[in-house]
């Protein structure tokens, strides 16, 4: 632990002249996460409701072991989901707990970048320009704002955290810890499968020791298999219980729409042939072509991961679509990664505009929808009687916010889903 803290001095912003940059961008972006706090939604109030339900009837070790050893809502990532609840089972109260939560979050994003501008800086020396561009696209991002104002994507904060960091330990041949963090990560996200493509990169071009890597991404795909196992137990794969569908007809649509929504980060809109060319053009400037082979295999697997989950839609200003950013977390920062250490000079601004636009759209579409449902609870709060909201949905049913919300027509108040507001119900 020593040596990682000095390693990270040598290579601190702070040593350099931009340093005073960094720490005004991630100042600011900090506040913005700040002002997003409006209110806990969907996901974020079912979990807290949930562990306070494991509070009632469970010792604290007993919900734990629930949570190693049985589904919850059709998920087995239990490591993350252990941290959430501890650090909900120690706060005094649920809204401080839900902005904690929150608070973490941003807090391993901001470590996340940390990582990722020094691996950048030991495999490219990048310029200050081109540090810069890698500091608003990170922070700029649709899948980085929603997973910092939403600690329901925990599991993808936790998961891109302990990658990169199992990264960094790996290509300074640090191969035990390496193999350590990176089986973590298994724990909290499938998707944590991304690894097996640059692990084999990074071997086959050299840039770790080739018969070590071999040995060591035989070693990782063990592990992946005894966390598969493990989940196959609790969650077949496929099965009614597992929340991912696997439904292979969908799988042109959706590689289409990831490879044309990569940089937009999400498809709360048309279809744009732009779009799609800024993301061909981001892979063809990727110097290696060994890269760039393991890069599309990778957004390949993220397709067969998500199939269906990325469709095109207008129609609606209230959507679960708002939450969609989430899934490009993880592929985004390593190709960032990728970007910064193996991309031309001019890779970052190609993708700076487009990315930087999605991400405005979803902090601003975030920000109503948060805000409709903090309208919701100050209404249910000064309501002398259960305030009952039709939007079927997302069901909630909150006793401790004399809140019902759910397919009731003929409540006194709906959600707008078009407008994105609160409404009387005529």
């Amino acid at each position: 632990m020593q040596n990682y803290f000095q390693h990270l001095r040598q290579y601190s912003p702070i040593r350099d002249a931009f340093s005073l940059y960094l720490v005004l961008v991630i100042s600011t972006w900090s506040l913005a996460m700040i002002m997003l706090m409006k209110a806990d939604v969907w996901d974020e109030t079912n979990a807290l409701l949930i562990f306070k339900t494991w509070q009632e009837n469970f010792t604290y070790w007993e919900a734990l072991t629930h949570i190693w050893t049985q589904a919850v809502a059709n998920l087995y990532r239990p490591l993350p989901l252990s941290i959430a609840y501890t650090i909900d089972y120690f706060m005094p109260d649920r809204n401080t707990s839900w902005h904690v939560l929150r608070g973490l979050n941003i807090l391993l994003l901001i470590a996340t970048f940390t990582q990722l501008l020094l691996l950048a800086r030991k495999l490219s020396k990048p310029s200050v320009a081109q540090e810069i561009a890698l500091t608003l696209v990170f922070f700029g991002s649709g899948s980085v704002i929603i997973s910092s104002g939403w600690f329901a994507n925990i599991f993808d904060v936790f998961t891109i955290f302990l990658l990169l960091s199992g990264i960094r330990l790996l290509l300074e041949k640090r191969w035990k810890s390496a193999f350590a963090i990176i089986s973590l990560a298994f724990y909290c996200k499938e998707i944590s499968i991304l690894i097996f493509p640059l692990v084999f990169f990074l071997t086959w071009s050299k840039s770790i020791e080739v018969k070590k890597g071999i040995i060591f991404l035989v070693f990782l795909i063990a592990s992946f298999f005894i966390y598969i196992a493990l989940r196959q137990n609790i969650v077949p794969i496929g099965s009614d219980k597992d929340i991912h569908a696997f439904d292979l007809s969908s799988f042109p649509k959706t590689l289409y729409a990831w490879f044309e929504s990569l940089w937009w980060q999400n498809t709360r809109r048309e279809s744009n042939t732009i779009a799609f060319l800024i993301s061909i053009l981001f892979f063809i400037s990727l110097k290696n072509i060994k890269i760039l082979i393991c890069m599309i295999g990778a957004m390949v697997l993220c397709s067969i991961i998500y199939l269906g989950m990325l469709p095109y839609s207008t129609e609606q200003e209230f959507t679960y679509l708002v939450f969609q950013s989430r899934l490009y977390l993880i592929p985004v920062v390593l190709l960032l990664f990728i970007a910064a250490a193996w991309g031309r000079a001019w890779t970052l601004y190609v993708i700076l505009v487009p990315t930087l636009m999605g991400g405005w759209q979803t902090y601003s579409d975030y920000s109503i929808f948060q805000s409709v449902y903090a309208e919701i609870y100050e209404k249910a709060s000064a309501s002398d009687k259960q305030f009952i909201v039709h939007y079927p949905e997302s069901p909630l049913e909150d006793n401790e916010r004399n809140l019902l919300i759910g397919n009731y027509p003929d409540a006194e108040y709906k959600i707008d889903t078009v407008n994105a507001r609160l409404i009387i119900n005529q």
